[in-house]
């Protein structure tokens, strides 16, 4: 989908990534903030983002006081994980290759955390 948006509206696809993003998420919040234009599209994923994390309302209002930076610093502190947490992702991925007998064909499948996911679909993509 985010390919068919980009394609669309002629963004890039990290523009289309954060437009499926909060179409998903439906903030209706910030989905009026941004509609009105009091918000640009960069604060409205990040507030997203950090309502995503449990955060109350009042610090969803307070984060409008917060720069870009500032706020990209609040979502990723309440995103932290526990070391077990992060011990289990890393134990539980896995990218399998398997070509056909004749190697004209290879289908992939796995399991890999976020990070390492964006990378490796970034590398196809590129």
């Amino acid at each position: 989908m985010v390919e068919w948006v980009a394609s669309r509206l002629d963004v890039s696809h990290a523009t289309a990534r954060d437009l499926m993003f909060l179409a998903r998420a439906a903030d209706r919040w910030v989905e009026e903030l941004l509609a009105d234009g009091r918000i640009g599209l960069e604060r409205a994923v990040l507030m997203t983002r950090l309502g995503l994390t449990g955060a109350s309302e009042s610090e969803l209002v307070a984060s409008l006081g917060f720069d870009l930076a500032g706020l990209e610093r609040l979502v990723a502190a309440r995103r932290r994980i526990a070391a077990a947490e992060e011990t289990a992702t890393f134990g539980d991925r896995y990218l399998m290759v398997q070509p056909n007998l004749d190697e004209s064909v290879w289908k992939l499948w796995g399991l890999l955390p976020g990070l390492d996911g964006q990378l490796v679909e970034k590398a196809l993509l590129e």
